[in-house]
């Protein structure tokens, strides 16, 4: 799964602001290329390292609650026998964080080729239309559950389609990101305490066939009305991207064209803060 920026990183974009011609998508997006894509990959040498996620959070400032959802599939025949349908939930309450993984049978996972329609046990997303979704679950053990509407606000960017992502020639993934901001309503449950969601989301997808053990790349995405970021950067790789949509209008810088800084956390004895 994705690190989602548990490091600080600060980027620095060149001063050229020049539409890149790199290797994704340039045409509308469609609902179907927010669906499954298995069958698109299937008789490959390698579908036991396939890998095809939905991923959605939400950040209510109201509240100071955040959320992630991922629905996941890995290897779907079950070429290794260890096949995973993992439905991950995590919800950050201030400085209280909890976080779920839970594992379903192979029979427990279907998924549309026409929608991101996607059932995963008794939990769904649900496309209501091209700019709606119902995403709806629970965690195993009760302590999470969420019946969540996500509308898009903002364009969608193919941002890479079968990009390699490591050094083995066959180790390509897709990257859409279906709703760079969303508005996000409905209610969200933990350990009990219900709130009522009224907030800003984000949705992307993920698919292909690369060493989930290996890869490592970093993550970054911002919204606000009128305006989104989102980076995708893979270690070692240059194939990674980032991008600015203001006002509908899209810049793409390639990896040559930013630079990536990780920071780490110290103690200031002089202010005695982190």
């Amino acid at each position: 799964m994705k690190l989602r920026l548990i490091s600080r990183l600060f980027i620095l974009l060149a001063p050229v602001f020049v539409a890149q011609s790199l290797s994704y998508a340039q045409g509308p997006v469609t609902e179907a290329d927010d669906a499954y894509h298995f069958k698109y990959w299937e008789g490959s040498p390698y579908n036991a390292a396939y890998n095809e996620w939905w991923y959605f959070n939400l950040y209510d400032v109201r509240d100071d609650v955040h959320a992630i959802f991922t629905y996941q599939a890995a290897d779907p025949l079950d070429l290794t026998g260890r096949g995973v349908r993992d439905l991950t939930s995590v919800v950050y309450q201030g400085t209280n964080i909890i976080t779920e993984s839970d594992l379903y049978p192979l029979s427990d996972f279907t998924a549309s080729y026409v929608a991101a329609d996607v059932t995963l046990g008794p939990n769904t997303v649900s496309a209501l239309g091209p700019n709606t979704y119902l995403v709806a679950g629970s965690s195993a053990d009760g302590r999470l559950t969420w019946n969540l509407c996500y509308e898009r606000v903002a364009p969608s960017w193919f941002a890479g389609d079968r990009i390699n992502v490591q050094s083995a020639p066959w180790e390509l993934m897709s990257w859409l990101l279906y709703m760079p901001r969303a508005g996000v309503h409905g209610s969200l449950t933990v350990d009990g305490q219900t709130y009522d969601i009224n907030c800003s989301g984000y949705h992307d997808h993920n698919w292909g066939e690369w060493d989930f053990e290996t890869l490592l790349w970093n993550w970054a995405q911002y919204s606000q009305p009128g305006l989104t970021f989102d980076l995708g950067d893979f270690v070692g790789n240059p194939n990674g991207r980032a991008s600015i949509d203001f006002n509908g209008t899209r810049t793409v810088f390639a990896a040559s064209q930013y630079n990536l800084v990780h920071t780490k956390w110290a103690f200031d004895p002089q202010n005695n803060v982190s």
